[in-house]
């Protein structure tokens, strides 16, 4: 079987798919926008496959396509566990010193507080610290409950949150989140 454009067309619509997952958790609507047209781009490539070639080489294809969809959760949890860890180490004196700050505090944060708050709960150079910690990361927002601290990787409070945890107490998740390293942990 000699391979045609029709066949790289398809070829490179599915590892379009499974690439646009490395984009999944830092940019998801670009990563949505690349797996439409992937899939776009191999449903075309396909039809032209269906009506041109042999049997033989429709189910090489799609055996090829069966093969692709198998392999995207897989690849996704790894694309995913990998940028997190990345963020982690990258910033790991930053979130050393942030967890410290937080898991001192005994109740439930979320920073940054109103201005009036911030005065009886922290100190300055808590603040600074804090603040810094905000800007550099560009992480904007940090949530604080009895047992782990959220940082959002993305989207806004009260919408869909993407991120990691870190659990300080002690009590490590049993189910829900997928563990990342040390007591790092991501739902």
């Amino acid at each position: 079987m000699k391979l045609k454009v029709r066949h790289y067309l398809y070829l490179i619509g599915l590892i379009t798919c499974l690439s646009s997952y490395l984009l999944y958790i830092s940019m998801p609507f670009i990563s949505f926008l690349i797996l439409a047209f992937a899939i776009l781009i191999s449903f075309v490539a396909f039809v032209i496959i269906a009506v041109k070639d042999s049997l033989k080489t429709i189910l090489i294809f799609v055996f090829l396509g069966i093969i692709t969809i198998c392999f995207r959760i897989p690849f996704k949890e790894w694309a995913t566990t990998k940028y997190y860890n990345s963020i982690i180490t990258r910033n790991e004196k930053m979130f050393e010193k942030v967890n410290n700050i937080l898991s001192s505090k005994k109740r439930d944060i979320s920073y940054p507080l109103i201005l009036e708050e911030k005065d009886s709960i922290f100190s300055v150079i808590e603040i600074q610290t804090l603040n810094q910690f905000l800007k550099e990361t560009k992480i904007g927002y940090i949530r604080k409950d009895k047992k782990k601290i959220f940082y959002p990787i993305w989207g806004v409070p009260l919408e869909m949150d993407y991120g990691i945890f870190f659990f300080y107490s002690g009590d490590m998740p049993t189910k829900d989140f997928k563990h990342l390293n040390g007591n790092w942990y991501y739902d």
